[in-house]
């Protein structure tokens, strides 16, 4: 052996990889998988993906019978909505919020769950909006129920509709506009 590998100098191509590094390194592959698989499980944000849509739309602000308000978000391009509510008031002992999802194809509305005011302060999202026309609030039985069985507190319109009047910022309405053929 020459001098300098006598004395652990060696080739420093051939030094042992420490372990702590080996132990960051695999806390990093394990931190990566478990991101990966959480996105996976629980797919994207849809309250950003609907807001950074170019085809997303906001519907008029819907004031319901019983007191409060709602709004549905809307992008049938990526197929995703989400409904925000306002100042709800605690229903009657017994009774929670249902939100129902009305088919385009006129079918038996699909619950999209039951609520309480403290549930509904954060978005209620939902897939699929391109099979529905309408989203309808009631009140229901405790448990919910299989169909509404109670008067529509309010709805929100799932079709887009062209507004009247100058819309200013937001995405403009995607009307076609005629081709200029010659």
């Amino acid at each position: 052996l020459g001098p300098s590998e006598e004395h652990g100098g060696g080739d420093p191509s051939r030094r042992p990889v420490k372990k702590w590094m080996l132990v960051v390194a695999g806390l990093l592959v394990l931190a990566l998988g478990l991101w990966t698989v959480v996105r996976l499980i629980m797919g994207p944000d849809i309250v950003a993906a609907v807001n950074r849509a170019e085809d997303s739309f906001t519907t008029q602000q819907v004031s319901l019978s019983e007191g409060g308000s709602m709004q549905g978000h809307v992008s049938k391009e990526s197929g995703m909505a989400y409904v925000t509510f306002a100042g709800l008031p605690v229903p009657d002992e017994g009774t929670v919020f249902q939100l129902w999802l009305f088919p385009t194809d006129g079918s038996a509305p699909h619950s999209l769950g039951t609520y309480t005011p403290e549930d509904l302060q954060d978005p209620v999202t939902f897939r699929g909006v391109e099979r529905f026309r309408e989203l309808v609030v009631t009140l229901e039985p405790e448990g919910g129920s299989e169909t509404p069985t109670t008067a529509s507190l309010g709805s929100v319109d799932l079709v887009h509709q062209v507004t009247q009047g100058p819309i200013y910022g937001g995405h403009p309405n995607n009307t076609p506009t005629p081709s200029s053929g010659g």
